[in-house]
């Protein structure tokens, strides 16, 4: 595979890796982060000054990666989940900007504004995705299993869902810190693709393209969000030819989707083995009937 179908894969996989993550969070509860490129640089950062700084290998620098921007996560989400969801999107855009700030206030540390350079490239086509698949396997089973229920009714009705014994305060905490976790990952295989890093890389525009995938693949359909990932990082190479111009087609696009199909492309609907296999009996039963006359 060329350099060049490599990166376009792996960027397409680190969308799909964090929109996972975020379909989970406002699939799931209903709340949404418009801080999550902050949890990007968490990882990316994390696993780079490990890597380079320490000398760590890069399943470690990954490992680490995760587990600061789950516990990052925790740490955040312990104030601004008890507030109401329009209050806790507005509290998480400004934690985004925030630890954008303080990587940029940290010269000495991070590189600050100038960036992180000589992370390692260990990121390859296979691990990123490995990864992706792990990631997306993950938050449809948490979604099928009794936490996801618990979750499900959250976002449904709050009080119902304390009525029944839900602890509320407690699933939003674990869902958000495993989004977090999936942010982290995410950046750190993207600092280990592209070996350097600064700020401006992660700022506030990232942040609501990442929820804007998420609404326009659909609240309630992971494959909405893989399949949005996947246009969305796609469209504008498609578009490139069109230069400058490829921005305004790629804006115009979502807001089409955005006006008249208010659900998202996908709605509610979700891919799964049995629909594929009658997706595959009709073709090949097609197939057949025509081959037949």
């Amino acid at each position: 595979m060329s350099d060049y179908y490599t990166g376009l894969l792996v960027f397409t996989c680190v969308n799909i890796i964090v929109t996972a993550g975020l379909y989970l969070l406002i699939g799931g509860t209903g709340l949404v982060s418009f801080g999550q490129a902050g949890f990007l640089a968490i990882g990316a950062y994390t696993s780079g000054l490990l890597t380079t700084r320490l000398n760590w290998p890069f399943p470690l620098g990954l490992t680490g990666a995760i587990v600061f921007s789950m516990l990052v996560g925790v740490a955040i989400g312990y104030p601004t989940l008890k507030l109401r969801r329009e209050y806790f999107a507005l509290a998480t855009m400004g934690v985004g900007e925030a630890i954008r700030a303080l990587i940029s206030a940290l010269p000495n540390f991070t590189g600050g504004s100038v960036g992180l350079p000589g992370i390692p490239q260990k990121t390859t086509a296979w691990v990123v995705l490995l990864l992706t698949v792990v990631s997306i396997v993950l938050v449809r089973n948490y979604l099928k299993s009794k936490f996801g229920r618990n979750a499900l009714a959250i976002k449904t009705d709050e009080l119902a869902a304390k009525a029944i014994a839900v602890n509320v305060f407690a699933q939003k905490q674990i869902i958000f810190a495993i989004t977090c976790g999936l942010s982290g990952l995410a950046g750190a295989l993207l600092a280990h693709y592209i070996t350097y890093i600064d700020p401006s890389m992660f700022d506030w525009n990232r942040s609501a393209e990442l929820v804007t995938i998420v609404f326009v693949g659909g609240l309630g359909s992971l494959t909405g969000g893989v399949t949005a990932a996947i246009g969305v990082a796609l469209l504008p190479e498609v578009l490139r030819f069109a230069n400058e111009a490829r921005f305004l087609v790629y804006s115009l696009v979502v807001l089409l989707v955005i006006i008249y199909r208010p659900g998202g492309l996908f709605g509610n609907y979700e891919l799964s083995w049995q629909s594929l296999a009658r997706i595959w009996r009709k073709l090949t039963g097609g197939a057949r009937k025509e081959g037949a006359a």
